[in-house]
């Protein structure tokens, strides 16, 4: 009998290898066990020999340590900008307030500013560290820009001014026996 050659039958392996997939694909759609698939486009972007594993790691939350050490340092980058949403929602309630503010408030509020203003300086510094790190660590394109520390502070304090102290300042509370002297009013 005539033995075929490898190359002959590759052919009728191929044609063998796609009914028994339309088979199985057939099966599976009257089963019902592609229905969570309808609808859902396929990713087919990764030609790689290793795709598989890609998409395995990737489905699991991992990833190269470059791209890790970049999602670290926005997280970093994103509390920085925390620290200044925060004083200047701070400053908006206290200037928005329907009775106005009062002296020590102001006063309060300017304490509160500075020591932020420090603070937003120290993690500025703290940042442009992590940034250095991470360059070392990283090629050239993924490389980060530092923050200019004085330009970033100035930039803070001048969208979030001191609050100015109230035009009229509020009278000294009265003592219990001035109360009673002069009256409830005064």
């Amino acid at each position: 009998m005539y033995e075929r050659s490898g190359e002959d039958r590759t052919p009728d392996l191929l044609k063998t290898a796609e009914e028994a997939i339309a088979d199985l694909v057939a099966q599976l759609e009257r089963s019902g066990e592609l229905q969570h698939l309808y609808g859902q486009s396929l990713d087919l972007s990764d030609t790689s020999p290793t795709w598989f594993m890609h998409r395995t790691l990737k489905r699991e939350g991992f990833s190269h340590p470059v791209i890790e050490l970049g999602k670290e340092l926005d997280a970093a980058i994103a509390s920085r900008r925390r620290v200044v949403d925060q004083l200047a929602d701070q400053r908006r309630r206290l200037v928005s307030r329907p009775g106005g503010y009062t002296g020590p408030q102001a006063e309060g509020f300017n304490i509160v500013r500075e020591f932020t203003l420090r603070q937003y300086r120290g993690i500025l510094e703290d940042l442009n560290r992590a940034i250095r790190d991470h360059n070392i660590a990283v090629p050239t394109l993924l490389q980060r820009r530092p923050f200019v520390v004085e330009e970033d502070v100035e930039r803070l304090a001048r969208q979030v001014p001191p609050v100015d102290p109230p035009i009229h300042p509020e009278p000294a509370p009265r003592s219990w026996w001035q109360r009673i002297l002069y009256g409830r009013s005064m």
